[in-house]
């Protein structure tokens, strides 16, 4: 039987040393004995949940992968056989987001394309149209769902909630404000408006000069507070500057940063290049970094497969964000996505 490439567990690895030990073949269930010399493991957040299954024998491979930094190992499981479990969002679950330690999809479904000002394409599609396109998405294993006070898409994913379950899905929304009043009453009024009682993630949404820790202190504390008493479960940015990208890198009081990257540099804060060294450095620091703008805000609609794998395939990447308004667009994006995991049909 042909060889069957499938995500059930990913671990990365920062190579200190050329030398190291091929993994041994086991006849367990994802019961390998890790035999790695002179890597330097860069932590358990990176090991996927896996299904508990006698799946037989597996046998190990190595795929090197090179960064603007320096080379990562990815070690992927090849089982010869068949596969004896559903795929159902088990292909779509890559692991943790950073320190967060929250569960996400590796594709996370995108409520805010062209969205400011309190709309997005999404929510132009109607209150039950995107909470039904939200349940379709969950269905083919999309459990990530981004939403923002200014896409006014906070009614779309609560209605959506009632379909699947809030708890079966990873939610995060954003705030404009900069002080704490205005930031504490967001957070209140997201809770209201999500029909929830903790909102996964909130990110201070768009910004835009380095001296944002100074500056925004105030939506900071509101949002550690928040984390404090249960309100939320993560706080983080999403920068639309590179200089506020890189001092997001560099802060300790960030968890999780929605990125802009893809090939083309186009809508970015950086060139390629660039970014990417600063994702390795938030990588480095145990951010989780979810991409946005990986089709380049549809510059690079011509070549969606491409630019979704460049993306997927950096090792910093926990998920991406995609903007999907019909049920085509997700059924193509979670077939590139399922793809870049090495799932067979």
């Amino acid at each position: 039987m042909s060889d069957l490439f499938i995500c059930v567990r990913t671990i990365k690895f920062r190579m200190t040393s050329s030398k190291f030990s091929v993994l041994k073949s086991t006849p367990c269930s994802l019961m390998a004995t890790e035999e790695v010399t002179n890597i330097q493991e860069r932590g358990s957040r990176y090991v996927s949940k896996a299904q508990s299954a006698h799946l037989g024998k597996l046998q190990w491979s190595f795929r090197s992968q090179a960064s603007s930094r320096h080379p990562t190992l990815r070690v992927l499981c090849v089982l010869r056989g068949s596969l004896i479990f559903p795929k159902e969002r088990a292909i779509m679950n890559k692991g943790t987001l950073g320190k967060a330690n929250l569960d996400v999809s590796s594709l996370c479904f995108g409520t805010g394309t062209n969205g400011w000002g309190g709309r997005s394409n999404q929510t132009d599609l109607g209150l039950n149209e995107l909470a039904d396109l939200l349940a379709y998405a969950y269905d083919k294993g999309v459990t990530f769902w981004d939403s923002a006070d200014q896409y006014g898409s906070h009614p779309h994913v609560a209605k959506a909630c009632k379909i699947v379950g809030r708890d079966n899905v990873t939610i995060t929304s954003k705030t404009t404000s900069r002080d704490y009043e205005g930031a504490k009453a967001d957070i209140d009024r997201f809770l209201t408006e999500l029909q929830t009682d903790c909102v996964d993630i909130i990110l201070m949404h768009c910004l835009s000069s380095d001296d944002w820790p100074t500056k925004c202190r105030g939506a900071m504390d509101a949002l550690s507070e928040a984390k404090e008493t249960g309100k939320i479960r993560a706080h983080g940015v999403s920068c639309h500057d590179y200089g506020a990208f890189l001092e997001a890198s560099r802060s300790d009081w960030v968890e999780v940063v929605l990125a802009r990257i893809n090939y083309g540099g186009h809508n970015m804060d950086g060139t390629p290049e660039e970014i990417i060294w600063v994702l390795e450095e938030m990588d480095d620091n145990g951010i989780g970094v979810y991409g946005m703008k990986v089709v380049g805000a549809g510059k690079l609609d011509h070549d969606v497969r491409n630019a979704i794998h460049y993306v997927l395939d950096l090792p910093a990447i926990d998920s991406i964000t995609l903007g999907m308004t019909s049920k085509q667009q997700v059924d193509e994006n979670v077939g590139w996505v399922e793809e870049h995991a090495g799932v067979l049909a």
